[in-house]
């Protein structure tokens, strides 16, 4: 039976809070739950790609929850650009074991390590021969040296260091990969919730972390029974994050970005430089991290849609047209469609369901309050759908702050499960109507 009153979401969540709320969840009674992968194969721009989906499940899937529209509730996870499946895993096990839902974990495609169980990825980023890791898009694929240049980009080196990119090149398969990415990403989106949580049975509500939220929000335009957006530590629509950020990164397409121990040095320097730490201890806690870290993927290749190159996105656009081998003027018109599609796909449309933003306090890159007031002002200024209005007045977006914080006895993050339980109200319930000065979040 579906429930079907009111929640409004709160403006902040306290550190005491946060910790009450994974005391109410870690409370719960514990669901049996399945968890499974699903391995499936698509095609996008004539290139085969192998697609890796864990799940999520209650064993007993006539106990999942509806929602207002008598639905059953299902999520839609995507990490960072960082990592895989795995970030994402203990919200996942929270929704299906606390709360019954059922969720669709998508790793993006070249992310998931086919080649062992463990889904750990072997050695290091850079090797000493001058190879580096790269992306694995099909389990029998092998993207060879020769196929790239290791470019060196100092540009940055202030606060990233020195970042290291692989730029693939032309007329190779590494190249034709790097310009068919997005579409493919697009396709296994699809296909995961076609799979798994299926219109007319299945209501979802998708989260992105990070560079996942683009995707996400992209998914939430293409996808018809897709509800809404559940965003912690979430980047918005390429060109909300370039407005609100001002930071533009005009990446190539064709530029892989590793992730490497300087990243982690980095993330360690912006959480501890207040803290009174000494650089031995910093440089030791960096590799250490780097030690467990490097298991997870480490190449990033959606900054030119994370960033919003739209350049990039016509270049790529373009070099698919060149390697299907259509004509000059088909080219050229792939090129411009590619340009329209970034202006209404990756672009907040009249598809725009009801959006929960949630502000972790530590993660100001991603969603400092003042930027999520500005993105919610973004929102406002556009035309909600109908779907939209049913929940909010003028503005398809609430958010609020969350305090992060460890629970000491049993030092791991609590947030996670205060987030769920959160996430788990939205769904749930209808949203309260919201006045229009809702962007304007109050921060006490």
């Amino acid at each position: 039976m579906s429930v079907k009153n009111v929640w409004e979401p709160p403006s902040i969540l306290s550190r005491t809070e946060v910790v009450e709320l994974d005391h109410e969840v870690a409370a719960r009674r514990t669901f049996p739950a399945r968890i499974y992968e699903d391995i499936f194969h698509i095609q996008a721009l004539e290139m085969e790609w192998d697609i890796g989906v864990v799940i999520y499940e209650p064993q007993n899937l006539a106990s999942i929850p509806k929602g207002p529209d008598d639905k059953k509730i299902g999520v839609f996870l995507l990490h960072g650009g960082v990592s895989d499946y795995k970030s994402v895993d203990r919200v996942a096990r929270t929704l299906a074991e606390k709360f019954g839902i059922k969720v669709a974990s998508m790793t993006f495609p070249g992310r998931f390590y086919l080649l062992d169980p463990s889904r750990d990825w072997p050695g290091d980023i850079e090797s000493p021969d001058g190879t580096a890791r790269t992306p694995l898009w099909t389990r029998e694929m092998q993207i060879t040296k020769d196929q790239y240049e290791i470019v060196q980009d100092t540009s940055k080196r202030e606060s990233y260091g020195t970042l290291i990119s692989l730029s693939a090149k032309q007329g190779t398969e590494f190249y034709g990969r790097m310009a068919a990415w997005p579409v493919a990403f697009e396709e296994a989106m699809k296909e995961t919730a076609r799979r798994h949580l299926p219109e007319g049975e299945y209501s979802i509500y998708i989260h992105g972390h990070s560079t996942g939220g683009p995707f996400a929000m992209i998914a939430a335009q293409h996808i018809p029974n897709i509800s809404g957006v559940l965003g912690y530590g979430t980047s918005p629509f390429g060109y909300m994050y370039t407005q609100v950020t001002g930071d533009k990164w005009e990446f190539p397409f064709n530029r892989l970005r590793l992730r490497t121990w300087r990243d982690t040095a980095r993330y360690l320097y912006e959480g501890m430089k207040d803290k009174g730490i000494g650089l031995p201890m910093l440089m030791e806690l960096t590799l250490e991290r780097w030690e467990t870290g490097k298991r997870r993927p480490n190449f990033k290749a959606e900054d030119f849609v994370h960033k919003n190159s739209t350049p990039s996105l016509v270049a790529a656009a373009r070099a698919s047209a060149a390697r299907l081998k259509m004509s000059h003027r088909e080219t050229d018109r792939t090129g411009s469609e590619i340009s329209r599609l970034h202006t209404g796909a990756f672009r907040l449309g009249r598809k725009a369901g009801a959006a929960l933003f949630i502000c972790p306090w530590d993660q100001r890159r991603h969603c400092h309050f003042s930027a999520l007031s500005f993105i919610s002002f973004i929102i406002c200024e556009t035309k909600p759908g109908t779907q939209s209005s049913l929940h909010f007045h003028r503005c398809g977006s609430t958010h609020m702050v969350s305090h992060g914080t460890r629970t000491t006895a049993r030092r791991r993050p609590c947030g996670s499960q205060a987030l769920v339980r959160c996430h788990h109200e939205r769904v749930l319930h209808d949203i309260k109507i919201l006045g229009e000065d809702t962007w304007q979040t109050r921060i006490i």
